[in-house]
């Protein structure tokens, strides 16, 4: 009997040892599961920082290159002035460290000063014989008749 004795015995320490790595096994899986959560969670993390870092380089561009504009309009508007005043792009150029190149680039992206107007283009035209076309309208919105008509 000895021998019944002895399989059931290794039967057991068999099914015991199987249990017992299963538990490991499960233990490991369920560790391994709580590891990945956070590496996950860690990653969100990191594209989320990486959105805000993205958004707020957007912005900082923006701003930079709303401020750039405005300085460089007035730097424009500095050298329309200085050649009203009779400086040549060579002159200011010297004057300003900057290359005879960028002065002209600025003095062509200067905006004109609006025209005055003359005194010819003031006054109405009073002696225009009026047209009395098939557009014409007359002060009511109605079409106007020709006088040959």
């Amino acid at each position: 009997m000895a021998s019944t004795t002895n399989r059931v015995s290794a039967r057991e320490k068999a099914r015991r040892a199987m249990a017992e790595q299963e538990a490991e096994n499960r233990r490991r899986l369920e560790l391994n599961e709580k590891s990945l959560q956070a590496f996950f969670a860690a990653a969100d993390s990191i594209d989320k920082a990486a959105e805000v870092r993205d958004t707020q380089i957007a912005k900082a561009n923006e701003t930079f290159e709303n401020k750039t504009a405005t300085a460089r309009a007035a730097q424009a508007a500095a050298v329309a002035e200085l050649q009203e005043r009779g400086e040549k792009a060579q002159s200011i150029a010297a004057l300003t460290d900057v290359s005879v190149a960028e002065i002209r680039k600025l003095a062509a992206s200067a905006k004109p000063a609006p025209a005055k107007p003359t005194k010819a283009a003031a006054e109405p035209k009073s002696d225009a014989a009026p047209s009395y076309g098939a557009a014409d309208k007359d002060a009511s919105g109605q079409e106007a008749k020709s006088p040959a008509a």
